[in-house]
């Protein structure tokens, strides 16, 4: 079994201590473009930052020379204590040798570790989220002529902004569909349990009617040519339902087996090949089979032939009580898609670009899958790739965006994913998915995507806590333009592959 998955929803940054990292209970400060340890006899200083995007910067940063010689004396120390010398055991080296054998390369780790430890301080400090790892150019190792002279560096990085989350969850107004099963909706069900317990009867001397099944062998030519998009055998024509061809299943009325009917069609403006859109095909359709719905009757035997029904009022009653049930979960799920439009709609900020990239590049991925199963070249989508694409990076900025909003409702509420839960919801994907629970289980596991599920089903969990805290309003149902983590992970199951 294959599974196919999006790129995990962006972490929040949390900033690790260097294991160098002076833990004397020293504190921080900004001050103007100044960047200081108190207790340091000098300062750490800023010198300039460079706002590349509303979402990328560039810390021009000085770091005292004196402090660079600290780290340098302490990480001999840290080697001298570790290593043994030829002559002398270990930790007994005298300082001037083990200097001169490893001065270059502790005087370039001892810069690293400044580097690292003063980045990760300013981050800290100025809680910068950080997307990846900074980059970190510009590095004057050396000072030169003058000895005094800081070591320089930059540190570029992506971010996301910070922003206010709404915290009195009671002021959002989400509507709420509160819609109650029809009759109509009864009678509409039961007449989908007549078409599945139809009979299909061949038809073979006597003319095709409306509702009858008919199976045709096409063959197509384009400017005198064979057109094989359009060649192909055993088409199912519903007469009375709309084809994709115009003119077809009207010419296909009151043919029987064996009937051979020719048809000039011009393609229309939609055709999924853009380069024959508006030119003529020739149809030759020769008709192979005829077959007749014939529907059973409503009635206390359909019921029991159906299932454990003793006659069509239980069968009615158990109809109504499941499309009950559903309709329920459809007004609970269409009502955590109304809170992610409003959540989308209430904290407005940027998303950094490597995020929304990364999003994109999965749903369009993703597509690109589904067009080759229904047998789409990306080549004839013409004007509409570049739709497609829109609507994709639109669609991936909103999901990146949500992860981050509902991370924090996470981490502000100390929500957690029991592992009796994470169990629960892993069944219902694979049960959705077509899958056998416990094999599909088997499967996360073995390929490491536990984590990436239990991301899915914590950000979940989080729009069900907004759910019984936020103000439900009734209201006809709604299309967001958005989509849940459980839509996101449906959608991901469904392109799994045995």
């Amino acid at each position: 079994m294959r599974v196919q998955l999006p790129p995990l929803a962006p972490e929040r940054s949390r900033v690790a201590w260097h294991p160098f990292l002076r833990t004397d209970g020293c504190a921080l400060s900004v001050c103007g473009s100044e960047y200081r340890r108190f207790g340091w006899r000098q300062m750490v200083t800023i010198a300039k930052t460079d706002q590349l995007t509303e979402t990328k910067k560039v810390l021009h940063v000085e770091v005292p020379r004196d402090k660079v010689e600290e780290k340098v004396v302490e990480n001999f120390a840290k080697v001298q204590s570790e290593t043994a010398l030829p002559g002398f055991r270990k930790g007994k080296a005298p300082i001037e040798l083990v200097r001169l054998r490893f001065d270059k390369g502790v005087r370039e780790q001892s810069v690293q570790d400044i580097i690292n430890d003063v980045v990760r301080d300013i981050l800290k400090e100025q809680n910068i989220r950080i997307v990846g790892i900074p980059k970190i150019d510009g590095i004057e190792k050396e000072p030169g002529e003058n000895k005094d002279q800081p070591l320089k560096f930059t540190a570029e990085f992506e971010y996301i902004p910070s922003y206010t989350l709404v915290t009195d969850y009671s002021s959002i107004v989400v509507p709420e569909p509160r819609h109650e099963v029809t009759e109509t909706e009864v009678a509409q069900a039961l007449e989908g349990i007549r078409e599945r317990h139809a009979v299909h009867d061949p038809v073979k001397d006597a003319p095709s009617e409306k509702g009858d099944m008919l199976y045709v062998d096409m063959k197509a030519t384009l400017d005198g040519e064979p057109f094989a998009a359009e060649t192909k055998d055993w088409v199912l024509v519903v007469l009375g339902e709309e084809f994709p061809l115009p003119g077809v299943e009207e010419a296909l009325k009151g043919t029987q087996v064996d009937s051979v009917v020719e048809i000039d069609v011009v393609l229309p403006d939609d055709y999924h090949q853009e380069s024959v859109r508006g030119k003529t095909c020739h149809l030759v359709m020769t008709v192979r089979s005829v077959r007749r719905v014939i529907l059973p009757d409503l009635n206390d035997e359909l019921a029991k032939n159906v299932g454990p029904y003793e006659t069509l009022a239980d069968l009615k009653d158990d109809v109504r009580t499941r499309l009950a049930a559903q309709m329920k979960e459809r007004n609970r799920e269409q009502t955590k898609q109304n809170l992610i439009g409003k959540l989308l709609e209430l904290h407005q900020f940027p998303m950094p670009e490597s995020l929304v990239t990364s999003r994109f590049e999965y749903l369009s991925s993703l597509q690109e899958s589904q067009f080759k199963r229904y047998g789409i070249s990306q080549d004839t989508l013409g004007e509409n790739r570049e739709k497609i694409d829109k609507a994709n990076r639109e669609r991936a900025e909103r999901q990146t965006r949500l992860s981050v909003i509902l991370a924090d409702v996470v981490e502000r509420e100390s929500l957690i994913l029991t592992d009796d839960e994470f169990d629960e919801r892993l069944e219902k994907v694979a049960h959705e998915s077509g899958y056998e629970p416990d094999g599909f289980a088997n499967y996360v596991f073995r390929k490491g995507l536990d984590n990436y599920y239990k991301d899915l089903f914590i950000e979940d969990k989080a729009l069900e806590f907004l759910l019984d805290k936020v103000t439900l309003t009734s209201s006809e149902a709604t299309t967001p333009d958005s989509e849940t983590p459980d839509s996101q992970t449906e959608s991901t199951s469904k392109e799994a592959e045995a």
